[in-house]
């Protein structure tokens, strides 16, 4: 008769003990991204044109193109909240406080032109929460999405020699 107090005691505990090591694996995950977008800022730093490191930023894991992102707006001093994991977020790679303006930041690493619907479903979620944001990425824009970026007071573009302008960034 007493086993069920028992028993539900170390279920408890082992639940709370799977948390614990799902957290810490998404910590390491999370510290392994960080790790790779600091050497890629360093390897950016040996490649001397902007076109060819914008070709090299196409060819790293998105994930860490994300944290690249991220760890180059808090060397610049801003609050950056990080997502929990890289997936399933929803259409928001991360969120920087500017200013106390909160922007959401989308980050994609594109090799060819970038794709207006997601835009403008980021424009869309934008609106929805009524921040701004940062629509970040490696590719190229078409005249027509430039104009409907230009045109959204939300979006803010950042790629090309903006985007290496960023990345490049020393620490406060």
């Amino acid at each position: 008769m007493h086993y069920l107090p028992l028993a539900l005691v170390a279920t408890g505990i082992s639940l709370l003990f799977i948390a614990y090591l799902i957290r810490e694996r998404i910590s390491w995950r999370h510290k392994l991204r960080r790790d790779q977008a600091s050497r890629v800022r360093q390897r950016l730093r040996d490649i001397p044109e902007w076109g060819r490191q914008l070709a090299y930023l196409r060819k790293i894991n998105p994930f860490t193109f994300e944290e690249l992102i991220l760890d180059a707006l808090e060397l610049k001093g801003y609050e950056v909240i990080r997502n929990s994991r890289y997936t399933g977020d929803g259409g928001i790679d991360g969120q920087v406080r500017v200013n106390d303006q909160l922007y959401y930041i989308q980050a994609k690493r594109y090799q060819g032109y970038i794709q207006a619907a997601h835009v403008a479903a980021f424009a869309q979620l934008c609106e929805h929460n009524n921040v701004k944001g940062l629509f970040v990425h490696t590719g190229k824009t078409r005249p027509g999405t430039r104009q409907t970026l230009h045109e959204n007071e939300r979006l803010t573009l950042v790629s090309g020699k903006k985007l290496i302008s960023l990345i490049m960034v020393e620490g406060k």
